[in-house]
């Protein structure tokens, strides 16, 4: 039976940078007040003020955005904050975009679902942000001003256009402290609203629709609390949907068995959790203030994956108690007993490899005492480990701030909570100010700006890693190339520590009809990325006219002179070197003599015929 191979190289690029915090901008001192400059004018003398609680976005050009919070506007009046804010990490330049320069501003909410020019937000922290798959941002609730100058707990919802620059209203009130309409469970509704609320959780899933969990809010009736409650927004159709939770407050957990989504898990009710979304589409979040299994609030540590499309959360790791000490092992040594301390207002974001990382807060670290905490935490989805990466195993610690623009290992922010950050395009932390400590001893609300080069040894070309085909009986060779000077191993699953091979190059065993997945990782990195080959049976391919494939290469070893007999029409002989370069291409027809000038050792080659591969094998220049 004539046996085709369809074989593809599959590329990797696995890159290794330096993990050290770099202070690119504002003061190391707190209580400043902001330099806004011209209004839509980018300069490097404009900096935002200091703040904590404001809303954060990452837009389609890898700018960073800011919007409100509390801290400081254009003079030391300390107030409520309306100005939006972009970013340009190319640059390292600020614009003040729109918004007021001055604290304390009344919405101007314009008529629902029409953008303009002089809609605005009022001013308030705590809200909760997305970024819609259209490169839009959105903005809910929070604690501040409403439309006619009511200082309180919020439930609008708005659309920020960066290409327009104008927002529009979108749905909820646009008065206080507004109790939830829940309306049938998992229906959209036009109706429905979550009620007013400040610190929820986030997401937009792979759909376009926008997630909302929890928070401390107004429930359908009674006084504020802890909530449960998740929504989603219908972008297209404008409408919310209660989906899970209760419509009270101060909920308990419900854990289930760790790692095992059921319909029954549900987290307590909570407010300021750190939210992120992994590379799958599956929500995180981790900790924030409230409940953990039982009627005990404090600081969380739990760790909770939301599955949009199944609609339920797994119970990832960490207590189910309150008020839980950190166990934070050695730093940047990953252990699957390490966990962070119970803690509320860290910043989460994903990085390009999919791991979670997680920074500051107010809560436990791994000693003694509750307080402001700069651990960065790094937790890795596929083996369940956290890793203590940099950062103070205390509370309080004053920043270490460098020299501005130059990275260095002893750099650290200060303990702060109240987080504001972004992912940029490289997947890169960025923080901005917050609630904590600058270089001195001193409590205050800061703008200093800070950035973390997270070393992910991610992809970042991968070519036909899933669509390698090969029939029964053969094997096949796999080929990536790596950026660093790191040694490749070879595994047959996520969790092996036994290395099938070592090198860029790797030759599957025989393989029988099925697929295989094998798992190629770049040291000293630990992301192994995966290979897909499946097997199939070629019983339904045309036969040779003899019925049978013939093919013959010698002599080998050679001193790169040889020859190659097959009693195939218009076929192509391939050559490719160690790492899968392909060094000689070749017609062939019967019986042929083939010279190269190569460098001693081994080589691949491949026989083709009418583009489709039939034959591999090794050849030895000596």
């Amino acid at each position: 039976m004539k046996k085709y191979i369809f074989s593809l190289f599959t590329l990797l690029t696995l890159t290794i940078s330096s993990q050290d915090w770099t202070w690119m901008r504002g003061s190391n001192t707190g209580s400043i007040v902001a330099t806004y400059g011209s209004m839509g004018v980018a300069a490097a003398t404009n900096d935002p003020g200091g703040r904590h609680g404001a809303a954060c976005w990452t837009d389609n050009n890898g700018n960073l955005w800011q919007f409100g919070g509390e801290g400081y506007a254009s003079t030391p009046t300390f107030g409520w904050l309306n100005d939006l804010w972009k970013y340009n990490p190319a640059t390292n330049q600020w614009t003040w975009v729109r918004g007021s320069n001055t604290v304390d501003q009344f919405g101007n909410y314009g008529t629902m679902g029409v953008a303009a020019p002089t809609n605005e937000p009022g001013a308030r922290e705590f809200p909760t942000w997305w970024k819609d798959n259209n490169g839009n941002f959105w903005l809910f609730g929070g604690e501040g001003f409403d439309a006619v100058g009511s200082w309180g707990s919020l439930n609008d919802l708005w659309k920020y256009d960066p290409i327009t620059n104008q927002w529009t209203w979108m749905k909820g009130d646009n008065t206080i402290n507004q109790i939830g309409v829940y309306g049938p469970l998992a229906v959209p509704v036009p109706f429905g609203k979550p009620g007013s609320r400040r610190g929820g959780a986030a997401w937009t899933d792979n759909n376009n629709n926008l997630w909302l969990f929890g928070g401390n809010g107004y429930p359908a009736a009674g006084p504020p609390g802890y909530l449960d409650d998740l929504w989603k927004y219908d972008i297209t159709t404008g409408d919310w949907a209660h989906m899970l939770g209760s419509t009270a407050t101060n909920q308990v957990g419900v854990y289930g068995p760790k790692g095992v989504a059921l319909p029954s898990n549900a987290p307590g009710g909570r407010e300021f959790p750190a939210f992120t979304k992994d590379l799958n589409g599956n929500f995180w979040m981790f900790g924030g203030s409230g409940y953990p299994s039982t009627a005990s609030p404090g600081y969380l540590n739990d760790l909770w994956q939301f599955n949009p499309t199944s609609g339920m959360w797994t119970y990832a790791g960490g207590s189910m108690q309150s008020n839980q000490m950190g166990n934070n092992g050695t730093i940047a040594v990953a252990s699957t007993t390490n966990n962070p301390g119970g803690r509320n207002s860290a910043f989460a974001i994903t990085d390009l490899a999919g791991d979670l990382w997680f920074f500051g807060g107010f809560g436990y670290p791994g000693t003694t005492g509750v307080g402001r905490l700069n651990e960065l935490w790094k937790y890795k989805i596929s083996s369940d480990e956290w890793t203590w990466m940099k950062g103070f195993n205390g509370i309080n610690q004053n920043g270490i701030y460098g020299t501005m623009g130059v990275s260095a290992p002893a750099n650290n922010p200060g303990g702060r909570y109240y987080n504001i950050g972004w992912a940029d395009a490289n997947g890169d932390m960025w923080i901005f100010g917050s609630y904590g400590h600058p270089s001195v001893s001193v409590f205050e609300n800061m703008n200093d700006m800070w950035k973390y080069k997270v070393a992910t040894c991610a992809p970042t070309s991968v070519t036909n890693a899933t669509a390698l085909t090969i029939c029964n009986g053969n094997s096949t060779m796999l080929t990536v190339t790596t950026a660093s000077a790191g040694t490749v191993n070879w595994y047959n699953s996520l969790s092996s520590t036994v290395s099938l091979a070592t090198g860029t190059a790797f030759t599957t065993p025989t393989l029988t009809t099925g697929t295989y997945t094998f798992y190629a990782e770049a040291t000293p990195c630990t992301i192994r990325t995966p290979i897909i080959v499946s097997v199939a049976a070629c019983t339904n391919l045309n036969s040779l006219e003899n019925g049978i494939f013939e093919f013959g290469l010698y002599p080998n070893p050679n001193n790169g002179t040889f020859n190659v007999i097959t009693n195939l029409k218009n076929a192509t002989f391939v050559m490719y070197n160690a790492i899968g370069q392909e060094i000689l291409k070749q017609e062939i027809d019967f019986k042929n003599y083939i010279e190269v000038n190569v460098a001693k050792g081994i080589y691949h080659y491949s026989i083709l015929e009418k583009g489709l591969k039939i034959k591999t094998g090794k050849l030895v220049v000596e």
